[in-house]
């Protein structure tokens, strides 16, 4: 071997290691700012609660028919059951859960580099790792302590090792991936479904169907003991009051069109989507091979989505898998690599840079980073009433009124006596837009009526919280 061969043989091993690390750090270093944000919204009451009260108890109530069956709100428990263990070590501190996350968000995007890698070349894998960590909805959720961005990166890997055909390692990620969030089967269904292509007559590939659909077997064994325990397959107490499928036609229009947005058009993916249209009518009859399994998981996941509940942070299952589609086609059109870089490059300003649409009013602004302007308004009326509020009750609408209750939540020293009771002998009423649609608008009748004094009152960046007082009344020949 010559001496230039060897130099790049080395160059290359170097580049092989260090890109992983790089895109890994990048991503620690850059979210390590909100480790210690306190807990928010659904993290504070679908996650976070659940699992600070297993950590109280044996582990083993995690499972079905040791707790009451709404407590989990219906998902497999992995996700508590690890996060209860490491608050049982270190205490339930936002960072101790917070940082699991991060990682987990450092590994989807590893991930995503390597299947890009994998299918088609190292300069592919880096944009759409790139597309990903830029992506607003994907970089915000990665602080958060929320179950969506641990099964997409579990997901991805899972699909990288289906791809390797290194069946262990796919049996290890897929089934992860369904015991922290329930709608990772939809996946394993689908890559069960791909290998149908294939002719059945073989023993071999019929054995690889079987190891293929062991994460489903798993959880539906999960399911099985929570109907038997519970009576119900997801005792979700969000359903009790609201449909977990909607297929009304006034409604359905509505979903589908939504749902294509977050998938396809939201936070500058129109980009991606148009870049993606532009090289499917290009090279129509010469697409890498990868591109029609993309397509299967991804649309698999558009149209379920555009019939069971959906929330935008659902979506992210499917994010690594539309960069990589996105990124290839971008090679595709641009296969100068210079240019490929600089498109990359204005992709991500763009997402980074593009405008949210909304900025105020009702929303929790947990699709970008606005939900920190939320958290800050929220310390901030927690400190005011931690030092005015003397051990008087205080009528706040979910999640304040449990934030505030208990100091493990992250938003002050000592614990707020809180009421969600609008009856009760309260003195201090808190009005936001940024809580339960129906509690804000009680608090708005409430307030409308007269008789309340505004105290203080906190914004940043359109978000707002007041807090209100009972006037007090002065008995005649007392006045001033």
């Amino acid at each position: 071997m010559s001496a230039d061969q060897e130099r790049l043989d080395k160059s290359s091993r170097i580049i092989t290691v260090l890109v992983p690390l790089v895109l890994v750090l990048l991503v620690v270093v850059l979210k390590l700012p909100v480790l210690h944000t306190p807990y928010y919204w659904d993290e504070a009451g679908a996650y976070f609660a659940p699992s600070l009260w297993l950590s109280s108890r044996d582990l083993v109530d995690a499972f079905p028919g040791r707790h009451a069956a709404e407590i989990f709100f219906g998902h497999p428990p992995l996700l508590y059951l690890s996060t209860a263990f490491l608050f049982k070590l270190f205490g339930p501190a936002p960072a101790v859960a917070h940082l699991p996350i991060i990682l987990f968000a450092a590994f989807g995007v590893l991930y995503t580099y390597k299947t890009g890698v994998l299918l088609f070349s190292r300069e592919i894998g880096i944009g759409a790792a790139v597309m990903l960590i830029s992506s607003p909805l994907y970089f915000t959720q990665s602080g958060m302590f929320l179950g969506d961005i641990p099964v997409a990166a579990c997901s991805v890997a899972a699909v990288f090792y289906y791809l390797r055909r290194s069946s262990y390692r796919y049996l290890l990620f897929g089934t992860v991936a369904v015991l922290i969030k329930e709608h990772a089967a939809l996946l394993i269904l689908l890559l069960v479904l791909y290998e149908f292509r294939k002719s059945s007559g073989d023993a071999a590939i019929n054995r690889r169907r079987l190891l293929l659909s062991a994460p489903l077997m798993i959880l539906g064994i999960f399911f099985l003991m929570q109907k038997l325990m519970t009576g119900s397959f997801l005792p979700n107490p969000y359903f009790n009051s609201n449909p977990f499928l909607s297929i009304a036609p006034s409604k359905l229009a509505f979903k589908i069109a939504f749902v294509n947005y977050w998938a396809f058009f939201a936070q500058g993916r129109f980009l991606i989507t148009m870049v993606i249209m532009i090289a499917v009518w290009r090279f129509r009859r010469s697409l890498p091979e990868a591109f029609p399994l993309f397509a299967l998981i991804i649309g698999g996941y558009v149209a379920a989505y555009s019939v069971i509940y959906f929330i935008p942070r659902y979506i992210l299952i499917v994010m690594p898998f539309i960069c990589l589609l996105g990124s290839a086609s971008l090679a595709l059109l641009v296969q100068n690599k210079l240019r490929f870089a600089a498109a990359v490059a204005a992709f991500a300003l763009t997402f980074i840079h593009i405008p949210d649409l909304r900025s105020r009013g009702y929303d929790n602004f947990e699709t970008s980073m606005q939900y920190l302007d939320v958290v800050s308004i929220h310390r901030q009326a927690a400190s005011f009433l931690e030092q005015a509020g003397s051990g008087e009750l205080i009528y706040a609408p979910w999640p304040l009124s449990s934030v505030w209750a208990k100091t493990d939540y992250g938003y002050l020293k000592t614990p707020l006596k809180m009421t969600s009771d609008s009856n009760s002998s309260w003195k201090y009423v808190v009005q936001t837009p940024q809580a339960d649609r129906a509690q804000v608008e009680a608090i708005g009748v409430l307030i409308s009526r007269g008789g309340l004094v505004n105290v203080a009152h906190f914004e940043c960046s359109g978000k707002v919280i007041d807090i209100l007082s009972r006037k007090v009344s002065v008995p005649k020949g007392r006045e001033l």
